[in-house]
């Protein structure tokens, strides 16, 4: 459940982040689900609709990565899956790993140069795979008490006003707030959202996407590069999770 990590002033909330297939047309998305009033353990109990989720979308996962690593062996790139495991340990092996496992071996500088070559959709080592739709992941997030985020939607490919009927779909079939603050939104992008966020009544958060890899796009803290979370605006979202009022009261430390 929300605790504060005794002696680090950090607020810990079980949460996920699950890739959805949206409305024909809409392509897919990312939906974070906080869970401020569950245990990991009960999430991850067998018997719960969030475990069956995880443990479809981890099947979808190993079902794709082998498909991957032939591709790229066709395109001169051999790796084994057991060098990917390494990296990936007891964490489910995605895009990322072999990306890093792509940068080990030398076949490219950095991870982010993995993805816009080879692993990012329409690339030639990409290989789609099966999904939640949104209507069954928000299902699964609301069952456990939940609150469902949309991530990242500065990185949709929709402009407004076009963006801004998408968001107004989402809140309309569950959604409860979006990510307005991120490493790769634009400050266009994000007052776009942020505006998005006061029309639909939905709280705003933001997050760093960091996935403790060295040159991933920003640090948790968001130092170095100049981004940052204004925390007035999460306190909507901090509110929901029970979490007590000091914790936003104050700006962000560096």
């Amino acid at each position: 459940m929300a605790a504060v990590r005794e002696g680090f002033d950090v607020l810990l909330i079980p949460a996920v982040e699950l890739s959805v297939d949206l409305e024909a047309g809409d392509g897919t998305a990312h939906l974070l689900g906080y869970f401020p009033r569950r245990d990991p353990d009960s999430l991850l109990d067998p018997s719960n609709p969030i475990a069956r989720a995880l443990e479809r979308v981890r099947k979808g996962r190993e079902e794709r990565n082998p498909r991957i690593l032939r591709k790229l062996a066709e395109m001169g790139m051999p790796m084994l899956v057991s060098e990917v495991r390494e990296i990936s340990g007891d964490g489910v092996l995605g895009r990322p790993h072999i990306a890093e496992a792509m940068m080990r071996r030398g076949y490219v500088r950095s991870k982010s140069e993995a993805f816009d070559r080879f692993l990012a959709r329409g690339r030639p080592a990409y290989v789609d795979r099966e999904r939640l739709s949104l209507d069954e992941a928000l299902d699964v997030i609301l069952v456990n008490e939940g609150l469902p985020v949309i991530a990242h939607p500065g990185l949709l490919p929709f402009e407004d006003p076009e963006l801004h009927d998408l968001l107004r779909r989402l809140a309309e079939s569950g959604v409860l707030g979006l990510e307005a603050y991120y490493p790769r939104h634009t400050t266009s992008r994000t007052g776009l959202l942020l505006a998005a966020a006061d029309d639909l009544d939905l709280m705003v958060t933001g997050g760093s996407d960091f996935h403790g890899f060295p040159d991933d796009s920003s640090p948790l803290s968001g130092a170095g590069d100049g981004f940052t979370v204004d925390a007035r605006k999460v306190a909507r979202f901090l509110k929901a999770c029970g979490a007590d009022d000091t914790l936003w009261s104050q700006p962000p430390r560096a």
